[in-house]
């Protein structure tokens, strides 16, 4: 688990040790974004409002606050660890590292897209469109969360076939 905020990373890293103690499971958590790029620093913007928990995005706002975090390859590290299970919620982030298609051990891929502009909508309908035409993916699962009746994110869950 990757985590890029400092506030969300130390609430992550009590949960894990709670279920590492409970459950014996094995859950590595990095203190780090995932970026499709090879930099080794990124900044995003978390929410400058006292309605939401540290909300991170690459979508600045008038009140957003800029915060520069350490990142690592997406790539990178999905060799590294070659999980058959992929989760993505990247706050806008993911079209960014959403670049070719999962290698062959990754079996499942849930993503939560992120489409509230007008170019970041267009990423997402693409996106979803390149996965139902990509004969490598089934979709399993397809949800949008309409705002002022227009779909603003999409929870897209697919699996190899």
């Amino acid at each position: 688990a990757y985590e890029p905020e400092q506030f969300n990373f130390d609430v992550l890293s009590k949960n894990v040790s709670i279920l590492k103690e409970k459950f014996n499971t094995q859950i590595e958590i990095i203190n780090s974004a995932l970026v499709g790029s090879t930099a080794s620093n990124i900044t995003f913007n978390i929410n400058g409002t006292k309605s939401s928990a540290c909300s991170g995005s690459v979508i600045k706002t008038r009140r957003s606050i800029e915060l520069t975090v350490k990142s690592v390859n997406f790539w990178d590290e999905l060799e590294r660890i070659r999980p058959s299970i992929v989760k993505m919620d990247i706050e806008g982030g993911e079209y960014g590292v959403l670049t070719k298609d999962f290698p062959e051990y990754v079996k499942e891929v849930a993503l939560e897209l992120h489409g509230w502009r007008i170019d970041s909508n267009k990423q997402m309908m693409d996106y979803i469109e390149s996965i139902k035409n990509n004969p490598l993916y089934e979709i399993i699962n397809l949800d949008f969360i309409n705002v002022f009746k227009k779909p603003k994110l999409a929870l897209l869950h697919f699996k190899r076939k």
